[in-house]
């Protein structure tokens, strides 16, 4: 059964199997939103049920149903970003890789950040630098790159304009280059301008 098949199966009636095929094939992603959005494993589950709550509860006003992750990762986001605002507190980053899957997710754009998300061996460093964003950048960043948004549709998840998004991003990614720049510097100073190394 496809997934529009199952989302007007459920706006028919309740069905709990249904319900439950729909959590679990989407709770590892919409898990990994809230965490990379919030830091915080306590916090990322208590937003990704609440928002399956929210999402099961106003299903009916879903339109699309072929746009039905793209819609639940938007209420995670959200939901986490309220969250967030009611404990006025971000924890320390904790290991990503335990929570986070370092491989099988596609970007586009290829630039030379994204074309990191594809290397296995600096992804996690990454992901530790994504979570360290500012909270305005984090979002747009995980929406973007993890939730696979296209701009217009995180302008109008968040409330801002395209052109905010592309500004955020952009802005994200000078954070990371110079990051990245930074840490490259200190593992491999002969490799840097005025030193190079045969």
């Amino acid at each position: 059964m496809d997934l529009s098949t199952l989302i007007l199966k459920l706006k028919k009636s309740t069905n709990d199997k249904t319900f439950r095929i729909l959590f679990e094939t989407f709770y590892p992603q919409a898990y990994q939103t809230a965490y990379l959005i919030s830091r915080d494993e306590h916090l990322a589950k208590d937003a990704t049920q609440e928002a399956f709550i929210k999402a099961f509860s106003y299903l009916h006003q879903l339109r699309e149903p072929e746009k039905f992750r793209t819609w639940l990762m938007s209420i995670v986001s959200n939901q986490t970003i309220d969250i967030l605002k009611k404990h006025k507190k971000l924890l320390p980053v904790e290991d990503m890789e335990k929570v986070i899957p370092l491989t099988g997710h596609k970007y586009s754009e290829a630039s030379p950040i994204e074309e990191m998300f594809e290397q296995q061996e600096t992804k996690k460093f990454l992901l530790g630098q994504v979570s360290a964003l500012p909270l305005c950048y984090r979002q747009v960043v995980v929406l973007k790159y993890f939730c696979d948004f296209k701009d217009r549709e995180i302008a109008g998840e968040l409330g801002i304009k395209e052109g905010t998004v592309k500004s955020r991003l952009n802005r994200a990614r000078l954070i990371l280059k110079r990051k990245i720049t930074s840490v490259k510097k200190a593992e491999f100073p002969g490799d840097m301008k005025g030193g190079a190394r045969v």
